[in-house]
Protein backbone atom coordinates (compact mmCIF):
# COMPACT_ATOMS: atom_id res chain seq x y z
CA UNK A 1 0.00 0.00 0.00
CA UNK A 2 1.53 3.41 -0.88
CA UNK A 3 1.77 6.05 1.74
CA UNK A 4 -0.48 9.29 0.46
CA UNK A 5 1.91 12.13 -0.74
CA UNK A 6 1.08 15.20 1.44
CA UNK A 7 3.43 17.94 0.10
CA UNK A 8 3.09 17.75 -4.05
CA UNK A 9 4.04 20.43 -6.05
CA UNK A 10 0.83 21.06 -7.31
CA UNK A 11 0.09 21.59 -3.82
CA UNK A 12 3.05 23.38 -3.49
CA UNK A 13 2.03 26.34 -5.94
CA UNK A 14 -1.67 26.34 -5.10
CA UNK A 15 0.04 27.56 -1.53
CA UNK A 16 2.14 29.96 -2.84
CA UNK A 17 -0.37 31.29 -5.41
CA UNK A 18 -2.74 31.76 -2.13
CA UNK A 19 0.09 33.46 -0.22
CA UNK A 20 0.19 36.23 -3.36
CA UNK A 21 -3.33 36.83 -2.42
CA UNK A 22 -2.34 38.30 1.00
CA UNK A 23 -1.42 42.02 1.70
CA UNK A 24 1.94 42.83 2.22
CA UNK A 25 3.34 44.92 4.81
CA UNK A 26 6.60 45.76 6.87
CA UNK A 27 7.22 44.68 10.79
CA UNK A 28 9.09 47.72 12.21
CA UNK A 29 8.00 48.89 16.31
CA UNK A 30 8.19 52.30 16.08
CA UNK A 31 9.12 52.87 19.86
CA UNK A 32 12.10 50.94 18.82
CA UNK A 33 13.01 53.80 15.90
CA UNK A 34 15.73 55.64 17.56
CA UNK A 35 17.65 52.36 18.64
CA UNK A 36 19.12 50.75 15.49
CA UNK A 37 21.16 47.72 16.75
CA UNK A 38 18.19 46.84 19.33
CA UNK A 39 15.80 47.52 16.47
CA UNK A 40 17.99 45.09 14.35
CA UNK A 41 18.47 42.56 16.76
CA UNK A 42 13.90 42.22 16.95
CA UNK A 43 13.81 41.83 13.75
CA UNK A 44 12.98 37.84 13.86
CA UNK A 45 10.18 38.83 16.23
CA UNK A 46 8.59 41.42 14.28
CA UNK A 47 7.73 38.76 11.55
CA UNK A 48 7.32 35.80 12.49
CA UNK A 49 7.53 34.98 8.22
CA UNK A 50 11.31 36.29 8.35
CA UNK A 51 11.75 33.96 12.15
CA UNK A 52 10.06 30.60 10.12
CA UNK A 53 12.78 31.57 7.04
CA UNK A 54 15.53 31.97 8.43
CA UNK A 55 15.11 28.55 10.99
CA UNK A 56 14.72 27.25 7.09
CA UNK A 57 17.92 28.06 6.38
CA UNK A 58 19.49 26.67 9.30
CA UNK A 59 17.48 23.46 8.89
CA UNK A 60 18.13 22.79 5.28
CA UNK A 61 22.08 23.67 6.10
CA UNK A 62 21.67 20.24 8.33
CA UNK A 63 19.83 18.13 6.30
CA UNK A 64 22.18 18.45 3.55
CA UNK A 65 25.59 18.61 5.42
CA UNK A 66 29.41 18.56 4.75
CA UNK A 67 30.79 21.29 3.90
CA UNK A 68 27.84 23.34 2.98
CA UNK A 69 26.57 23.38 5.95
CA UNK A 70 29.13 26.13 7.20
CA UNK A 71 28.66 28.00 3.45
CA UNK A 72 24.43 27.82 3.58
CA UNK A 73 24.41 30.15 6.78
CA UNK A 74 27.41 32.67 5.26
CA UNK A 75 25.72 32.86 2.22
CA UNK A 76 22.70 33.78 3.78
CA UNK A 77 24.41 36.20 5.93
CA UNK A 78 26.01 37.99 2.65
CA UNK A 79 22.91 37.95 0.83
CA UNK A 80 20.75 39.56 3.75
CA UNK A 81 22.81 42.66 3.32
CA UNK A 82 22.83 42.24 -0.43
CA UNK A 83 18.93 42.20 -0.44
CA UNK A 84 18.73 45.66 1.56
CA UNK A 85 21.16 47.29 -0.93
CA UNK A 86 19.21 45.91 -3.86
CA UNK A 87 16.14 47.43 -2.08
CA UNK A 88 17.59 51.06 -1.99
CA UNK A 89 18.29 51.00 -5.57
CA UNK A 90 15.02 50.22 -6.49
CA UNK A 91 14.86 46.56 -7.04
CA UNK A 92 12.53 44.92 -4.72
CA UNK A 93 10.18 41.92 -4.02
CA UNK A 94 6.41 42.06 -2.29
CA UNK A 95 6.42 40.91 0.73
CA UNK A 96 4.82 37.81 0.60
CA UNK A 97 8.05 36.29 -1.42
CA UNK A 98 9.57 35.82 2.59
CA UNK A 99 6.77 32.67 3.08
CA UNK A 100 7.24 31.80 -0.35
CA UNK A 101 10.74 31.26 -0.11
CA UNK A 102 10.35 29.63 3.06
CA UNK A 103 7.49 27.37 1.52
CA UNK A 104 9.92 26.31 -1.21
CA UNK A 105 12.64 25.71 1.23
CA UNK A 106 9.85 23.15 3.32
CA UNK A 107 9.54 21.63 -0.10
CA UNK A 108 13.61 20.97 -0.35
CA UNK A 109 13.46 19.74 3.04
CA UNK A 110 10.35 17.21 2.59
CA UNK A 111 11.51 15.85 -1.10
CA UNK A 112 14.68 14.89 0.87
CA UNK A 113 19.04 15.18 0.40
CA UNK A 114 19.73 13.19 -3.28
CA UNK A 115 19.51 15.91 -5.60
CA UNK A 116 18.52 18.87 -3.83
CA UNK A 117 21.48 20.61 -2.84
CA UNK A 118 20.98 23.06 -5.88
CA UNK A 119 17.56 23.74 -5.05
CA UNK A 120 18.62 24.28 -1.55
CA UNK A 121 21.33 26.75 -2.00
CA UNK A 122 18.87 28.60 -4.46
CA UNK A 123 16.36 28.69 -1.82
CA UNK A 124 19.04 29.99 0.56
CA UNK A 125 19.19 32.83 -1.94
CA UNK A 126 15.84 33.76 -2.10
CA UNK A 127 15.39 33.94 1.40
CA UNK A 128 18.18 35.72 2.26
CA UNK A 129 17.52 38.23 -0.35
CA UNK A 130 13.50 38.34 0.27
CA UNK A 131 14.28 39.25 3.86
CA UNK A 132 16.80 41.63 3.58
CA UNK A 133 14.51 43.58 0.92
CA UNK A 134 11.59 43.05 3.60
CA UNK A 135 13.40 44.23 6.56
CA UNK A 136 15.30 46.91 5.23
CA UNK A 137 12.23 49.70 4.33
CA UNK A 138 13.11 52.61 5.94
CA UNK A 139 16.01 55.15 4.29
CA UNK A 140 16.92 56.30 8.06
CA UNK A 141 17.66 52.65 9.25
CA UNK A 142 19.69 51.78 6.39
CA UNK A 143 22.13 54.24 7.28
CA UNK A 144 23.65 52.85 10.48
CA UNK A 145 25.76 50.24 10.32
CA UNK A 146 24.47 49.09 13.69
CA UNK A 147 21.20 47.97 12.48
CA UNK A 148 22.69 45.84 9.44
CA UNK A 149 24.91 44.20 12.14
CA UNK A 150 21.68 44.14 14.79
CA UNK A 151 19.71 42.44 11.74
CA UNK A 152 23.04 39.91 10.41
CA UNK A 153 23.51 38.89 14.02
CA UNK A 154 19.88 37.75 14.80
CA UNK A 155 18.92 35.73 11.31
CA UNK A 156 22.59 33.88 11.87
CA UNK A 157 21.41 33.02 16.00
CA UNK A 158 18.29 31.74 14.30
CA UNK A 159 19.61 29.82 11.50
CA UNK A 160 21.95 28.07 14.35
CA UNK A 161 18.69 27.34 16.24
CA UNK A 162 17.28 25.90 13.13
CA UNK A 163 21.12 23.79 12.13
CA UNK A 164 20.75 22.73 16.03
CA UNK A 165 17.20 21.40 15.49
CA UNK A 166 18.01 19.94 12.29
CA UNK A 167 21.14 17.83 13.17
CA UNK A 168 18.82 17.10 16.86
CA UNK A 169 16.55 15.50 14.16
CA UNK A 170 18.95 14.08 12.20
CA UNK A 171 17.18 15.72 9.07
CA UNK A 172 19.63 13.88 6.75
CA UNK A 173 18.92 10.47 7.63
CA UNK A 174 15.62 10.05 8.65
CA UNK A 175 13.23 10.57 5.22
CA UNK A 176 9.67 10.31 7.62
CA UNK A 177 11.34 13.06 9.93
CA UNK A 178 12.55 15.45 6.76
CA UNK A 179 9.20 15.21 5.17
CA UNK A 180 7.25 16.05 8.64
CA UNK A 181 9.56 18.90 8.84
CA UNK A 182 8.79 20.33 5.55
CA UNK A 183 5.60 20.00 5.45
CA UNK A 184 5.47 21.61 8.69
CA UNK A 185 7.43 24.31 7.72
CA UNK A 186 6.00 24.88 4.26
CA UNK A 187 2.20 24.99 5.76
CA UNK A 188 3.51 27.22 8.80
CA UNK A 189 4.80 29.88 5.96
CA UNK A 190 1.98 29.62 3.78
CA UNK A 191 -0.87 30.49 7.33
CA UNK A 192 1.22 33.07 7.85
CA UNK A 193 0.68 34.52 4.64
CA UNK A 194 -2.81 33.97 4.52
CA UNK A 195 -3.45 35.90 8.14
CA UNK A 196 -0.96 38.44 7.54
CA UNK A 197 -1.82 40.14 11.15
CA UNK A 198 -0.44 36.95 12.65
CA UNK A 199 3.30 37.99 11.83
CA UNK A 200 3.60 40.73 14.02
CA UNK A 201 1.87 39.24 16.75
CA UNK A 202 4.41 38.65 19.32
CA UNK A 203 6.34 42.60 18.82
CA UNK A 204 2.75 43.79 19.65
CA UNK A 205 2.85 41.65 22.49
CA UNK A 206 6.03 42.74 23.82
CA UNK A 207 5.04 46.26 22.86
CA UNK A 208 1.48 45.88 24.79
CA UNK A 209 3.60 44.88 27.68
CA UNK A 210 5.77 48.05 28.47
Amino acid sequence: MKRPILLTPSRLVFAAVLASLSTAHAHHAEAMSGKPFLQGLSMPLHGLDHLLSALAVGLVAAQVGGRLRFWFPLLFSILLLAGGCLNLCGVSLPELAVPAAAIAVGAVIYYGKKGTISLAALGVVLIAVVNGQALLVKPFLMSSPLFFLGCLFSGLMVCLVGFISGTVLNLNAKQSVARLTGAALALAAALLALVPEWNDSVIRLIEGAR
